[in-house]
């Protein structure tokens, strides 16, 4: 770093935009913000916070990203952070499909069932008591019992 904790802490104070300042005190050091942020909130100029939510994408130019591109410096933790969000999608993904497959297993079931129950109706007789009976696998005339 070229400067000291002390000079970062100096012009992050001085500066009206705080956020755009650790930005470019990054810069200026040849690091990246995560080490400004440490320094100040080392000297307890800044809080440590944790996740405040999505953050906003803003837009970038063709130039910006080839710069970041071509950059050898470009930390890894966003793109970890990215597939290890796309992994966490592929497994409620997995998660789902199974469920789907099971569900599917499961209306096949009560298709074959209502399929019987109907084939059952069909081939029901009443005969001249009210009773009702069908054939058997047999050949012979089985009645239903109530």
């Amino acid at each position: 770093m070229e400067m000291t904790n002390k000079e970062i802490v100096r012009r992050y104070l001085a500066a009206d935009r705080k956020r755009p300042q650790i930005e470019i005190l990054a810069d200026l050091n040849g690091t990246d913000t995560s080490k400004i942020k440490e320094i100040l909130i080392a000297e307890g100029v800044m809080k440590k916070s944790g996740p405040k939510g999505p953050r906003k994408l803003k837009a970038i130019s063709t130039d910006e990203v080839k710069r970041t591109a071509d950059s050898s410096s470009v930390p890894t933790v966003p793109r970890d952070a990215a597939h290890l969000g796309i992994e966490l999608i592929n497994i409620r993904i997995q998660e789902k499909e199974k469920e789907v497959e099971e569900a599917q297993k499961a209306l096949a079931e009560l298709k074959r069932q209502r399929s019987v129950i109907l084939h059952t109706i069909h081939n029901l007789h009443p005969d001249n008591d009210g009773n009702l009976w069908y054939y058997g696998d047999d050949g012979k005339a089985v009645i239903v019992d109530e």
